[in-house]
């Protein structure tokens, strides 16, 4: 193996080429590169690392980048046919801070353009698990929600209570793989043999990947009278995907919603 190739295989180079592409596109689509690198621990989870890239808008919007270079496959995401449709929602950490009072500081479900299609599931071909046997994405997006939370808590800490402050953290996955929609009937999976007789592939840009990727550490009283579908969505996250060569695409259309009822929480 070259000298090249151990270069390559690293990732960084993908990290490098992001953050010069968002620093070109800048005076465009109005992101920045706040951090490169940034350190991050989690307390809650006792988790710890490195934040490939952290991108601010406006001083309110924020995205926390993760980079991801695979070589030779797709990541394949799978959805019922008769169950597709472009959502809106996205669940992304807010802190709101009018001055020394903590209005808010917890994942919410908020609306957040563009609509994308959303999935759960994504096969990943060739991907090992870690030692728990968690698939790649799903390893990956756990590790951005707990380092996006550690984030939000570190501005917290550093916030001055004499300004009102609001800010929204939104994980993305930025990846070389080519990401493919797997579109299906329930009624053509032979559940003898566990296959899809007649799936539809096409290739897509970016999309919402959405799943109870971090359990709820700590439970508010009021869930005692959810019901199993509130848990369920109460645990869930979100975390955009999108393919290296289509995120200029996706900033320049990225934005909060004020007008959806979702965003009430940001006022």
């Amino acid at each position: 193996m070259s000298l090249k190739s151990h270069v390559d295989a690293s990732g960084f180079p993908l990290q490098i080429a992001v953050a010069n592409t968002v620093s070109e596109t800048c005076k465009e689509s109005g992101w920045t590169v706040r951090y490169k690198e940034h350190s991050w621990e989690n307390r809650e989870t006792k988790e710890s690392g490195f934040i490939d890239l952290v991108l601010s808008k406006d001083g309110v919007f924020f995205l926390v980048l993760e980079c991801k270079r695979v070589r030779d496959f797709p990541w394949i995401f799978l959805a019922e046919r008769n169950r597709q449709r472009s959502w809106s929602r996205a669940k992304a950490f807010v802190s709101n801070k009018p001055g020394r009072e903590t209005k808010r500081f917890e994942w919410l479900d908020l609306a957040i353009s563009p609509a994308t299609l959303e999935s759960q599931f994504c096969v990943v071909p060739g991907a090992a698990g870690d030692q728990r046997g968690k698939p790649l994405l799903e390893r990956t997006a756990a590790d951005l929600i707990a380092s996006t939370e550690a984030l939000a808590c570190e501005d917290l800490a550093l916030n001055l209570d004499d300004r009102n402050t609001l800010r929204v953290y939104l994980p993305i996955v930025v990846t070389t793989a080519p990401l493919q929609l797997c579109s299906f009937e329930v009624s053509e999976i032979d559940i003898k043999k566990g296959t899809i007789e007649d799936p539809a592939f096409a290739e897509i840009p970016f999309l919402r990947f959405r799943k109870q990727l971090n359990p709820i550490r700590k439970v508010p009283s009021e869930y005692s009278v959810f019901g199993d579908s509130e848990i369920a969505a109460a645990k869930e996250n979100t975390v955009f995907v999108v393919n290296a060569q289509h995120l200029v695409e996706l900033l320049d259309k990225l934005e909060l919603d004020n007008t959806h009822e979702n965003n009430r929480y940001l006022t």
